[in-house]
């Protein structure tokens, strides 16, 4: 079995917590599904954590959205750091493009099967 293309994580890290949650599959990784990933981690951590997290999951989304009005993200990592704290959120695209929107998708495959017909 091959590895999928667009593969990633999110994290949330530090001050003794490690959670994540992953993406690994063909297609590149819409924003709305980034979103609904990072609303995913913030609900699996405690609340207690989620909070001292506040600020970096909002600029995690703020960074999602604004990644799929610029064509989505290609292989890279950013960390959301809470200061003077290791707590902190990241984003992990380990290949392929993330937080692209659905309309990027569609033109890309109307492009890929334009180029085979």
């Amino acid at each position: 079995m091959s590895k999928k293309e667009h593969r990633g994580r999110i994290q949330a890290q530090g001050e003794g917590l490690e959670a994540s949650e992953s993406w690994a599959q063909d297609e590149p990784l819409t924003a709305k599904k980034g979103l609904g990933l990072l609303r995913r981690l913030k609900k699996k951590i405690s609340e207690a954590d989620a909070a001292k997290r506040e600020k970096q999951f909002h600029k995690a989304e703020g960074y999602i959205n604004r990644a799929s009005q610029v064509g989505g993200l290609d292989p890279h990592k950013k960390t959301f750091k809470k200061k003077d704290s290791d707590a902190r959120v990241e984003i992990e695209i380990l290949s392929g493009k993330a937080f692209v929107s659905f309309l990027v998708i569609l033109i890309l495959l109307f492009w890929i099967f334009k180029l085979k017909g």
